[in-house]
C-alpha cells in the first residue's frame, strides 16, 4: 500500500538497474538439461514484477474511473504505466533463452496494446 508517487519512484529505481547477459547465461547453465525448477534470473523477476504492477494499476484505474475522474490521478497512472513498459522493454533482451516469463504474461501484453 504505497502512495502512487512512491510506487512510481520505486519503478524508476528498478528501471535503472544495470542488467547483463552473463547472469542470464548462468541461469541457463544452472538447469544442466535436467527437469527441475531453475532459479529465476533478475530480468525474469523484474518482468514478472512489472506485469504484476501493471495489472494492479489497470484494475485500480478501472474501478477508480467509476468513482472519481480526477485528471491528476490519470496523469500519475499514465506515468506509472509508461515507466512499467520502459522497464519491460529494458529487461526483455536479457531474458534467458529458455524462459517462459513472456508466455505467462501474454494476456497482459494484449491489454497493454489495446489500452495504449
Amino acid at each position: 500500500h504505497l502512495s502512487p508517487k512512491a510506487l512510481y519512484n520505486c519503478v524508476i529505481f528498478l528501471n535503472q538497474l544495470q542488467l547483463s547477459r552473463d547472469e542470464a547465461e548462468d541461469v541457463d547453465a544452472a538447469t544442466d538439461g535436467k527437469k527441475r525448477e531453475a532459479p529465476k534470473s533478475l530480468p525474469a523477476s523484474l518482468i514478472s514484477t512489472y506485469f504484476h504492477l501493471f495489472e494492479m494499476t489497470v484494475k485500480k484505474n478501472a474501478s477508480g474511473k467509476k468513482k472519481d475522474s480526477k485528471q491528476s490521478a490519470t496523469d500519475g497512472a499514465g506515468r506509472l504505466l509508461s515507466a512499467l513498459l520502459t522497464g519491460v522493454n529494458r529487461a526483455h533482451p536479457y531474458l534467458p533463452k529458455a524462459d517462459a516469463t513472456m508466455e505467462e504474461h501474454i494476456d497482459a501484453l494484449y491489454r497493454i496494446a489495446h489500452t495504449a
